[in-house]
């Protein structure tokens, strides 16, 4: 139930967390430089791993039609996940709060994504997930006669077998456009913060 919560408010949370670092923050031109690499390697996996799963990686409850097993997802479970993360890190070492405060948005991010994964976790052996999952695919077969003339797409191993959606589409990575818009905002402020102190 909490984990539930956790994953509808996961926005706004963060939002109140960027604010109490923000008003805190003691950024400088260099810790700018030096969060502006974990920024772009966030943005980099999130991409990566938005273009295998797309707009649902951005839903508001909890409930995945299926499990990934290409691309980021078959080197770890959550990427999407791991993606935020670099995010935040990012942000926090460019904003320079005090200590305290940055472990404590640290340690408060991996908590409550550690209960945000329990809880996906318990949906998908629920079954919820694999009932999603057979009206993607009846969709997916309805689609698939329609277009029956084009060539079947390959697997990200090229042994010609049906990849069911499970190749990276620039398509579903575009979906992280507000990803981008609200990193470049708020990486921005950083940046004219830094400014302003110098």
């Amino acid at each position: 139930m909490i984990g539930r919560f956790l994953f509808r408010s996961r926005g706004v949370i963060g939002l109140a967390a960027f604010v109490v670092v923000f008003w805190l923050a003691r950024p400088t031109v260099g810790s700018c430089s030096a969060g502006l690499a974990f920024v772009l390697a966030g943005l980099a996996v999130r991409f990566w791993a938005s273009g295998y799963i797309g707009i649902e990686g951005r839903a508001r409850e909890i409930g995945a039609s299926r499990r990934i097993a290409s691309g980021p997802y078959r080197l770890l479970r959550h990427p999407l996940y791991i993606g935020n993360f670099l995010l935040v890190a990012g942000m926090v070492i460019a904003l320079r709060p005090p200590l305290l405060l940055m472990a404590v948005v640290l340690v408060g991010f991996c908590v409550e994504y550690a209960v945000i994964v329990v809880e996906e976790e318990r949906d998908l052996s629920r079954g919820r997930g694999q009932r999603l999952e057979a009206r993607r695919q009846n969709a997916e077969v309805l689609r698939q006669e329609a277009k029956s003339q084009e060539p079947k797409a390959k697997t990200a191993n090229g042994d010609g077998r049906e990849a069911n959606g499970e190749q990276f589409t620039v398509g579903r990575a575009m979906c992280e456009w507000r990803t981008w818009v609200v990193t470049g905002v708020a990486f921005g402020l950083a940046v004219a913060k830094a400014a302003a102190r110098s």
